[in-house]
């Protein structure tokens, strides 16, 4: 029915992922695309969807809230910066892994640079979105501690448990801080290069695993 997704086409929260958001312009779009504009708050944002005659009730509710739209990428990114962190890391030596894991996280990101930073601004726009990409960054901190706690086993002391938690706290803080300031200057430095002085800074301050 109009409306609807057509015959034949399964619209999942896999092909959702594709959105790409854009603040204040459309991007040039295929004859098969179609802008749909989503109120939030006093603020809109156009979606530009993967796939055409897909009604708006049945493209939000592919998602845990309407906030998670602006994220669209947000679970893959972070199923695919653990599985790096985890391939990288020994349980003696956690941080060998994080460093790849940004590394490579700044080269996907400076390869669209241009839609990370109308997502940025979008972001800025709203204290309701500020406050949903916090909730994000909390959980990306929990599946890093998770991962690290996970290689350490079940018989691991309180001081290495509390090493974890703050250590990945912190490079979440690294991550923030180094992304933001690459934002605030409308993406022109190399991302590559500001991640490899933040993980060195970040070494500096964190010792390694206690016994």
């Amino acid at each position: 029915m109009a409306g609807e997704a057509s015959a034949g086409v399964e619209f999942t929260q896999k092909s959702a992922l594709g959105i790409v958001v854009q603040r204040n312009r459309r991007l040039p779009a295929a004859t098969d695309r179609k802008d749909v504009v989503q109120g939030h708050g006093h603020r809109q944002w156009k979606l530009v969807r993967v796939q055409d005659r897909i009604s708006r009730r049945t493209f939000f509710r592919y998602f845990p809230a309407k906030e998670a739209v602006v994220f669209p990428e947000n679970e893959d990114r972070l199923n695919a910066f653990i599985t790096i962190l985890e391939a990288n890391s020994q349980p003696e030596t956690p941080l060998n892994g994080l460093d790849v894991a940004v590394m490579t996280s700044a080269a996907v990101f400076s390869a669209s640079k241009e839609v990370q930073l109308a997502q940025f601004k979008l972001i800025q726009a709203s204290p309701t979105l500020t406050a949903y990409e916090l909730q994000i960054d909390a959980g990306w901190e929990e599946r890093i501690a998770g991962s690290w706690l996970s290689q350490l086993g079940p018989r691991h002391s309180a001081k290495k448990r509390l090493w974890v938690y703050g250590t990945a706290g912190s490079a979440m803080g690294m991550i923030r801080a180094v992304l933001r300031y690459w934002y605030t200057d409308e993406c022109r430095g190399n991302l590559e290069i500001f991640a490899a002085e933040g993980l060195k800074r970040f070494r500096t301050g964190h010792d390694s695993l206690p016994r």
